[in-house]
């Protein structure tokens, strides 16, 4: 197994982030946050990853997709730059400003 650690600074406020850990088209893992600081990822299968994260503006721990007739939008995902290569005993850091 492998560990893969994500230091998340924030720019934009949010109450709520939602850091979604992907390998191909499946979740792996989810962490919600509020704050800065380290996300950890620990034994993990050696593969590549991707990470997603959601701006949970209403706080409740999902995506939505907004309403049209309230002019309300969804709300905002972004994804990590590059993907997340993990190897058995091996530690990934890296670092974020969401």
């Amino acid at each position: 197994y492998g560990n893969f650690y994500l230091d998340i600074s924030i720019e934009k406020e949010c109450p709520n982030y939602i850091i979604q850990l992907f390998e191909g088209d499946k979740k792996r893992r989810e962490i919600s946050v509020s704050e800065a600081g380290r996300v950890s990822f620990e034994y993990l299968n050696p593969a590549t990853y991707e990470v997603k994260v959601i701006y949970d503006m209403n706080n409740n721990g999902e995506w939505d997709t907004g309403d049209y007739h309230y002019r309300i939008h969804p709300e905002e995902v972004n994804f990590f730059p590059k993907e997340i290569v993990v190897r058995a005993n091996w530690d990934v850091v890296e670092s974020w400003e969401l």
